[in-house]
């Protein structure tokens, strides 16, 4: 996966979408491995509940689950195509940090129990959650400790243990945890490591809007890796 990911970097510097992400990795896992059969927005049949997949990939009874999430600040920039020919980029805010942190974990979880699943049916499976973002609060530690959403932190060199409840502040409102009330506990043990996707300041094919802050134009990715189960 970081192959797939360095080498579609120097194709895809930044994307319109968490959809044109997702579809321009599948894209380029065929490029690369085209023996792999690749289905977008995939589901699978748990407890007798559909969930969906953003990226499925099967190969040699080897299934590979896939979720993505794109978060983003604000970012103007032009790509070449070719000769006087640009692309332009117009990213929109799309951050609120305590649910994006909150929803990839729950991906995180989603996938131990689909590896988990397909173990029980004496299928080979493994699961990667991907987030890539250019804003920094996501890859930072937070400067303090007492904020509602810390348990949910994604920062560099974060170690989250196996059976350890991930769960919101007691100061955390009503409002605030809606449709995430529900604690996170996941199965095995992780370390966040942050890598460097692409930054569009030095990228030879972009081109930042004059008025655009620095701050924004480097994009970082977290892989975090669902290993088989048992």
């Amino acid at each position: 996966m970081e192959r797939i990911l360095a080498e579609l970097s120097d194709e895809r510097s930044v994307f319109h979408s968490e959809a044109d992400f997702q579809f321009a990795l599948a894209l380029k896992m065929q490029q690369l491995y085209p023996q792999i059969a690749i289905r977008l927005e995939g589901t699978e049949i748990v407890d007798n509940k559909r969930l969906r997949i953003d990226v499925l990939a099967h190969q040699d009874g080897q299934t590979t689950l896939i979720e993505l999430k794109y978060f983003t600040r604000r970012l103007r920039v032009q790509v070449n195509l070719a000769k006087d020919e640009y692309e332009t980029y117009n990213i929109l805010d799309q951050v609120a940090h305590d649910f994006c942190r909150y929803d990839f974990l729950k991906d995180i979880r989603r996938l131990e129990l689909l590896v988990e699943r397909h173990t029980l049916k004496r299928h080979s499976a493994v699961g990667y959650a991907i987030l890539l973002t250019n804003d920094s609060l996501f890859w930072e530690k937070p400067a303090r400790d007492g904020v509602i959403d810390y348990a949910f932190g994604l920062h560099e060199g974060r170690t989250i243990a196996g059976g350890e409840a991930l769960q919101w502040d007691e100061r955390a409102g009503d409002g605030t945890k809606k449709g995430r009330e529900e604690p996170i506990t996941l199965r095995g043990d992780y370390t966040f490591h942050w890598r460097r996707y692409s930054n569009c300041l030095t990228h030879p094919r972009v081109k930042p809007f004059e008025d655009e802050l620095a701050r924004y134009a480097e994009f970082r990715y977290l892989l975090v890796r669902v290993p088989p189960s048992g």
